[in-house]
């Protein structure tokens, strides 16, 4: 389909790719509505709602139920997805025995993370054995400054800003979260330092993450690993799931193809020698 650049520079053509995308992710969160509750939801007209569903509609993104009169989305959402999923199949495949690992050896949820356009978007998970568990939506996206994984990234990123897509102040979605420039550049530092990201609270009170990035044939990261817990339960265990995540994101990477650099090769460049140092040391008494 050829589209005319006149029609894509027109804002009421991207106005309504927008709102329909709005009624997708809508019909995502509820699962099935009826018109009106979807007209509620993003804040439309019934009419427009009612349009926009058509077209959906007509490319297989959303079906009704002639019955109940519900919209729910199509099979041609399942077909994108799964597109979008054999890009990352090698990486899911490839990094679930370590996610299955972590697991196994902790009792929390472990998440395979990537970064798109400024979000921490969760791409597989290993669901945590205990009661009260926290787990990250699979393809929802957080915003990358205000939590382990993203920040696992952005620290190795040069470009860091562009990737977060705007500038500073940052979103504050908590007290806790670090909105300037200068606040990350002195956190990204300590993580190129340490390997591992550790976020209390910055996106959502009374959960804590920490995070390492896996590496590929390229000096930016592919992955991120992280854990997500309950503070009190995470910060318990910050010391083993520190050593616990070096020895497996410095496995998975080398399975990725990831070669040991030594420090001179680039300036700031991350390197797997020192996470292999870290991960094959053993644990110091008091040192996490």
């Amino acid at each position: 389909m050829v589209v005319d650049p006149a029609q894509e520079r027109n804002p009421s053509s991207v106005q309504s790719l927008l709102r329909a995308l709005d009624l997708l992710e809508a019909l995502g969160r509820r699962g099935d509505a009826r018109l009106g509750e979807l007209a509620d939801e993003v804040g439309l007209h019934p009419s427009t709602v009612h349009r926009l569903l058509g077209t959906l509609g007509s490319r297989g993104f959303i079906t009704q139920d002639k019955k109940t009169g519900h919209y729910r989305l199509g099979y041609a959402v399942l077909a994108l997805a799964q597109d979008a999923g054999k890009s990352t199949g090698e990486l899911r495949a490839v990094a679930r025995p370590h996610l299955d690992a972590i697991r196994e050896a902790c009792g929390e949820t472990v998440n395979l993370v990537v970064l798109e356009r400024g979000r921490a978007v969760c791409i597989e998970q290993a669901e945590g054995t205990r009661r009260v568990r926290m787990n990250m939506e699979l393809g929802r996206g957080f915003s990358a400054h205000s939590v382990a994984s993203g920040k696992a990234f952005l620290a190795f990123t040069k470009e860091w800003r562009a990737a977060l897509g705007h500038d500073e102040p940052y979103d504050r979605l908590t007290p806790y979260t670090k909105v300037t420039a200068g606040e990350l550049e002195a956190e990204f530092a300590a993580i190129r330092e340490n390997g591992i990201s550790l976020e209390r609270e910055e996106n959502e009170i009374g959960v804590t993450c920490i995070a390492a990035p896996v590496f590929s044939t390229s000096l930016a990261p592919v992955a991120a690993i992280s854990v997500c817990a309950p503070t009190t339960r995470l910060l318990e265990m910050q010391a083993s799931l520190t050593r616990l995540l070096r020895r497996h994101v410095v496995e998975l990477s080398r399975q990725l193809g990831h070669s040991v650099l030594s420090p001179h090769e680039e300036s700031g460049a991350r390197t797997l020698k020192s996470d292999v140092d870290r991960a094959l040391d053993p644990p110091r008494k008091g040192n996490p």
